[in-house]
């Protein structure tokens, strides 16, 4: 028992890495260069296999239709019945002879008619006919008295049959020429539209007593016959040749392929590095072809995205000092005139008033305190938070801490969830959360607030609440410049922003959707 199951895990283990290599092999060959050197074959073998089709369609009708056949058959026919000549002139002929020869000259759909002639020692000359025929095409051998003794097709005519009784009477003229052993073409042959009979005398030499005759009867395929016979011809003779062909298109098209996927690619990893910020890299393709002409256009677009995000940098730093020059009007230097003016009236009353002086200083030194609590607000703002050793949640919970130190103003902070953004994300939701609780402090007289992180929808959110007394949304765009900031910087970066505010409170919230994998995890908790 443990044998086999010893087997049986060792013939899963095989097929499990029979799979495995399978699969990279499937993911080999679908990689660009394989499909382009696919193509290459496909187009090559079948462009070599039509043009070897046309070919061989054109010369063989044009060969049929052409006059020299009229004048050449004949004569090829003398020529190579020559070797019957005394078998046909024997008391009894063997009919095998006659059909041994008949099988050498037609086969199928295919007539050939070869002679080799010998000079002399050194020298031998060879002509041939090889060309197609119709089936409906008929070849007979008779003898001098005009006995049939070989047909072929061997149902067309009966052997012993006489040839005068079974031909048409238009043929027994050109049979009686070759009998009577002229020679010249055009009294041997009778050429009609689709078909050309010829008959030919059969002797020894040119000069012998014709001992019989050769009648054949030529009939010129039809266009599908011809298309069939060339399909056939291509199928047995030229799978060599596009096997061939195969090779030299698929050894081309992995070249090709190979350079294509090669330049491809450097497209592809500039791309991927641009993705990460790194606008410095270049695709480096000079080529004047399509893919040298995208190269340089993406190189300018990588130009105008570097141009462009170095102005938004230079844009967010103006920003931020015109927020902090702002917050810095709007608080510290109010506060630095009042304490002035309160210290300018202290000390004209110091030696008339003293009780009233010294009561006017500690007015002043109260501004003062707000002003230092203002400034140690603005210089957290700009302190970057550690987002990414504490996270944003320890980061939040820090912020709410010493903003209720600051402002003094109760505030309550809750989460739900884990928190999957990237790190950019959780820094607009941080600065998204300094700005609202900032404005809370500043503008809304609130008994309470609270911050929030929760996810809903498949979102990540930041909800900043207070109970103040709200404000006008309609005038966001007139007085609300860090209210905007907060919505640019979300939305940048692919976020949403939701501002909702009354007299009960405003409520501001900042979204970022999650990824898919952590979508999952979220749904599949209980």
């Amino acid at each position: 028992m443990y044998n086999a199951n010893k087997m049986k895990s060792q013939q899963e283990d095989v097929l499990d890495r029979i799979i495995q290599r399978g699969q990279r092999w499937l993911s080999a060959l679908s990689r660009f260069q394989w499909r382009m050197a696919f193509l290459y074959t496909l187009v090559t073998v079948t462009a070599f296999t039509l043009l070897l089709g046309i070919l061989y369609l054109f010369t063989s009708r044009t060969f049929v239709y052409s006059p020299m056949v009229v004048y050449v058959l004949p004569t090829l026919l003398e020529d190579v019945t020559a070797p019957l000549a005394k078998e046909l002139a024997a008391p009894s002929p063997n009919p095998e002879v006659f059909t041994r020869w008949i099988e050498s000259t037609r086969q199928g759909s295919s007539l050939t008619l070869s002679k080799t002639e010998e000079k002399d020692d050194t020298l031998s000359i060879s002509y041939s006919l090889d060309t197609t025929i119709s089936p409906n095409s008929w070849l007979i051998i008779a003898n001098r008295e005009g006995q049939i003794i070989a047909v072929d097709p061997a149902e067309r005519f009966q052997t012993q049959q006489n040839i005068y009784e079974v031909l048409d009477k238009h043929y027994l003229s050109i049979v009686d020429h070759a009998m009577n052993g002229m020679n010249h073409p055009s009294m041997l042959t009778l050429q009609e539209k689709n078909s050309i009979f010829i008959a030919a005398p059969i002797r020894e030499t040119p000069t012998s007593t014709v001992t019989g005759v050769v009648c054949l009867n030529l009939v010129v395929p039809s266009g599908w016959q011809m298309l069939g016979y060339t399909v056939q011809t291509l199928l047995s003779t030229t799978l060599f040749l596009s096997i061939g062909a195969g090779i030299i298109g698929l050894v081309f098209g992995l070249l090709v392929g190979r350079g294509l996927e090669k330049r491809l690619r450097a497209v592809a990893e500039t791309a991927a590095a641009w993705g990460q910020g790194n606008f410095e890299r270049r695709i480096e393709d000079r080529s004047g072809d399509e893919i040298g002409m995208l190269a340089r256009e993406l190189n300018k677009v990588a130009v105008q995205l570097q141009n462009l995000l170095n102005t938004r940098e230079e844009l967010a730093t103006l920003e931020e000092r015109n927020r902090l020059a702002r917050d810095l009007h709007d608080s510290i230097k109010q506060q630095v005139f009042s304490i002035s003016m309160n210290l300018s009236a202290a000390q004209e009353l110091w030696d008339k008033d003293p009780a009233k002086a010294r009561q006017i200083v500690e007015t002043a030194l109260m501004i003062s305190r707000q002003s230092q609590q203002e400034l140690n607000t603005l210089i957290q703002t700009l302190r970057p938070p550690q987002l990414e050793q504490k996270g944003l949640e320890k980061v939040l919970e820090d912020l709410t801490r010493l903003w209720e130190k600051q402002s003094g103003i109760p505030i309550t902070y809750q989460q739900e969830g884990s928190i999957t953004l990237d790190l950019e994300q959780q820094q607009a939701l941080y600065r998204v959360a300094q700005e609202a609780l900032s404005n809370v402090a500043r503008h809304s007289g609130a008994r309470s607030a609270s911050v929030s992180l929760s996810i809903h929808e498949g979102y990540q959110w930041l909800c900043v609440r207070d109970d103040g007394h709200g404000f006008d949304t309609s005038q966001i765009p007139a007085r609300g410049v860090g209210l905007r900031s907060m919505r640019e910087r979300v939305e940048s970066l692919g976020g949403m922003f939701v501002l909702e505010s009354g007299s009960e409170g405003t409520c501001v919230q900042a979204g970022f959707p999650l990824s898919s994998s952590s979508r999952h995890r979220e749904e599949e908790m209980p």
